[in-house]
């Protein structure tokens, strides 16, 4: 398993220990180690095979969402950014929300939702192309609030671009 592919917070945890029994020990274990902590977590968190095939399919929409942003705006992300940790971190919950079928409350967002419309534009048009993906796939409807995080996140990724 190639640890890129590991959910990123479990990794950066895993780096955390070993860089931890590094400066206590004055050993290097490397990122392979780190990759083999981080299967440790994710195995502590998902005892049952409920659990473990949420984790394959909460780690396959994360992908295809990244995917899906990363060829509307033809580029890779910073993947050491705070950014892409925020915007990944909301993903695997999004991710999470689709698969259990569960949504969050909207009641509050649709002025927002027309401001930001128009100023962000561009990642909003993208947050359609997701909605849209995720209805064909998963026939989950993404919500007002949902398009409005999505929205904020993927503005944040790419303003600089």
């Amino acid at each position: 398993m190639g640890h890129r592919s590991l959910l990123p917070d479990e990794f950066a945890v895993g780096k955390k220990a070993v860089a931890v029994i590094q400066d206590a020990f004055n050993v290097d274990l490397g990122d392979d180690e780190a990759a083999f902590i981080a299967v440790h977590f994710i195995n502590a968190e998902s005892d049952s095979p409920r659990e473990q095939n949420l984790a394959v399919g909460i780690t396959t929409i994360i992908k295809e969402v990244e995917d899906l942003v990363k060829d509307y705006f033809h580029t890779e992300f910073d993947e050491q950014s705070l950014n892409y940790y925020r915007f990944i971190t909301h993903l695997k919950f999004f991710a999470q929300r689709i698969l259990l079928g569960k949504h969050y409350d909207d009641d509050e967002d649709e002025e927002l939702l027309t401001v930001l419309k128009s100023r962000y534009s561009k990642s909003y048009a993208c947050t359609l192309k997701i909605q849209s993906f995720i209805m064909d796939k998963y026939h989950f409807e993404i919500n007002n609030s949902e398009l409005l995080y999505l929205t904020v996140h993927i503005n944040r990724l790419v303003r600089n671009l």
